[in-house]
């Protein structure tokens, strides 16, 4: 709303603001919707030129090249500090010359930070790009399908660069060193599903301190003797650690996609030569698959290494599967001072009939013969299935392993939910008073409970499910077709008897993607909500990639402006939780937002209950939830 200033001119005190101060708030949004800003008046014409970042989304739908090339005119920046661009030749009207227009005039403005997210058959990147003195963050995204990608034959020179972030990117090993020589300060490397490489050879890079890789390809060897970070994802089984001597901290994640590669040598290679070359690391992260291999090692009576880790991070579900590996690990950790355990369920996780598989296989049939007596205390449950009684058996497990343990901190909000949170806070002390161990969950920062960890519900159970007595459940869904549609968001709230409270539908317009408009959905769901009197939501949503940005945006740094804005807002909730959950218990919400796409309803609204028009659904969906207790 308007302000009228002292002199009665109308001025709206948003544009009184000086231009640094607006163009750094247009430098969070897409240039297309900066660009946009310059028809609100007179002073707002110019305003979005000056901005320090260019953040490009072209597709074949919405990519003209007399638009670029006025957008590249009207920019008047001296310093360019950010560029990302996202091309997507979907229908090939983007040729390499106009995406290699864009870069070099990025190069033109000193830029420091790049972000290149290209999708082009047989696209290779320009030549001038390995050239730069200025560039001190770079993220290359390339899916080049077809070819390998080349790099100078002379020489390359990236001397400020600091960062390096290289996802889907087939530079051959002889390329790759070259980089890597050519940035002689590069203190960060990121290598994600670069299938070529086979060898991971960073030893002539003194500077590296970080690495992170995400392994697909058998065989890969990995020699860095100078970094003290790694962290290592891999989707086989087969990877080495020749030399890692300096390492201080390392996070390892096996995502095992079928049961079929856990033979009896599997569990051995990555005791013998992953595990033990994590000896003398102090911090450590275990992934959620890795507790489970050691369980399956430990039944094999396999040799494990004593560890010097005095900071360590599991992340894994409270299952019978998982206790063996567990106990193993902190029975070999005897400097372990702090403990973190983070429920985590990731695509790929071996679940427990998949093992019971397996055991079957190598005769190991009976339940005393697969577990030993600690993981007996466990029933054969679900990671849905935990009860609060099962936390606390295996903190109790926990305190009984460890002898050095000081702190331990508990993601506890996977499995408590409303009144649990406070009764399980009140057995804490209780817990603790043999020990010298502080017990604490995840606090946000006005010191209350907030539920972290994307659920994965069981396919047992279908349609809509309420949420316990102190919790609202906020369903949210999206409609998108292409880029040049208007999509559609939509959301509505229900309390624990599945009765509607309140619901709202909206419309956005060139949406670049799909996850875009999730992401939307959730934002403008999410404001909506922390302006209102709920204080503990369980927002729910069929995208789980949606869901998975807002948890780990790190790992989606081309939403990074909506996503902070996101987690900011839900610092406004008491309690909050984000959950994937199945089409069909989705199916209101979905209704509403197809509205949009399919009967072009574009009025936004919010609104008391239900649309009136679905309340026959909404009735029976709370009659099936109620019955499934």
């Amino acid at each position: 709303m308007a302000n009228k200033g002292r002199d009665g001119d109308g001025v709206d005190s948003i544009s009184s603001l000086p231009d640094e101060i607006l163009q750094h708030i247009l430098s969070s949004l897409k240039t297309a919707t900066a660009v946009k800003t310059s028809t609100l008046s007179k002073r707002w014409r110019h305003v979005w030129s000056g901005t320090p970042c260019l953040y490009l989304v072209w597709n074949g739908h919405n990519f003209k090249v007399d638009s670029m090339n006025k957008t590249l005119a009207r920019y008047t920046a001296h310093k360019m500090t950010s560029f990302h661009l996202y091309a997507d030749n979907i229908n090939r009207s983007i040729e390499s010359p106009d995406i290699n227009r864009s870069i070099e005039f990025a190069m033109s403005k000193n830029v420091e930070n790049m972000l290149l997210d290209i999708r082009y058959y047989r696209y290779n990147l320009p030549e001038f790009l390995y050239f730069s003195s200025t560039i001190k963050q770079l993220t290359l995204s390339v899916h080049n399908y077809y070819s390998d990608m080349k790099v100078p034959t002379s020489s390359v020179s990236w001397t400020s660069l600091k960062k390096l972030s290289l996802f889907c990117c087939n530079f051959s090993e002889e390329c790759m060193a070259r980089i890597l020589s050519g940035s002689p300060i590069l203190e960060r490397l990121r290598l994600d599903f670069c299938s070529e490489l086979k060898v991971i050879d960073v030893s002539k890079s003194l500077s590296l301190r970080t690495l992170e890789a995400t392994i697909s390809a058998a065989g890969i060897q990995i020699v860095a003797p100078h970094i003290r970070c790694l962290r290592l994802k891999s989707c086989l089984y087969q990877c080495t650690l020749v030399d890692v001597s300096s390492l201080t901290e390392a996070n390892l994640e096996i995502s095992v996609m079928s049961t079929e590669i856990l033979t009896d040598g599997f569990p051995q290679v990555i005791m013998q030569k992953m595990v033990e070359k994590l000896q003398n690391v102090e911090t450590l992260t275990f992934g959620p698959n890795l507790l489970k291999i050691l369980s399956v090692a430990e039944l094999h009576h396999l040799p494990f290494p004593s560890f010097k880790v005095k900071d360590l991070t599991l992340e894994t579900t409270i299952s019978q599967d998982v206790i063996p590996g567990l106990v193993t690990v902190l029975e070999n950790s005897p400097q372990l001072k702090k403990l973190t355990v983070q429920p985590k369920l990731v695509n790929g996780t071996v679940l427990g009939k998949s093992l019971d598989d397996l055991l079957d296989v190598h005769g190991l049939i009976y339940s005393d013969q697969r577990w030993r007596s600690e993981a007996m205390v466990f029933p054969k449950i679900l990671t849905w299935d935990v009860e609060p009684k099962h936390v606390v058996s295996f903190i109790k497990l926990i305190l009984k392993t460890t002898k050095t343990l000081e702190k331990m901190v508990l993601g506890l909000g996977y499995y408590l939910q409303g009144r649990q949170v406070e009764e399980f806070l009140e057995m804490v002390p209780m817990l603790c008073q043999d020990n010298n161990v502080s017990i604490s969950n995840k606090f946000n920062q006005r010191g209350l409970v907030s539920t972290t960890v994307y659920q994965v519900h069981s396919g047992l159970i279908l349609g809509w499910r309420k949420p316990c007595p102190s919790f609202v459940k906020c369903n949210i869904g999206s409609s998108w077709l292409d880029a040049n549609r208007n999509c559609g968001a939509a959301w509505m709230v229900r309390d624990h008897m599945g009765q509607p409270l309140v619901h709202g539908r909206r419309s956005y317009s060139m949406v670049a993607s799909s996850v875009e408009a999730d992401l939307l959905s959730f934002q403008w769901a999410i404001e909506c909500l922390a302006t209102s009197h709920f204080d503990a939501v369980v927002f729910e949503s069929p995208s789980y990639i949606a869901g998975e940005a807002i948890l780990h945006p790190e790992s989606f740094p081309q939403y990074g402006a909506m996503l902070n804005s996101i987690r900011r807002q839900l610092e406004s909730f008491r309690l909050w939780s984000i959950a994937f959950v199945r089409k069909e218990g989705n199916l209101c919400v979905d209704a509403i937002a197809l509205s949009v796409t399919r009967d072009h309803r574009y009025q936004s609204y919010i609104g008391r209950a239900g649309p009136s028009w679905l309340n026959q659904l909404i009735q029976e969906e709370a009659a099936a939830a109620t019955n499934l207790d």
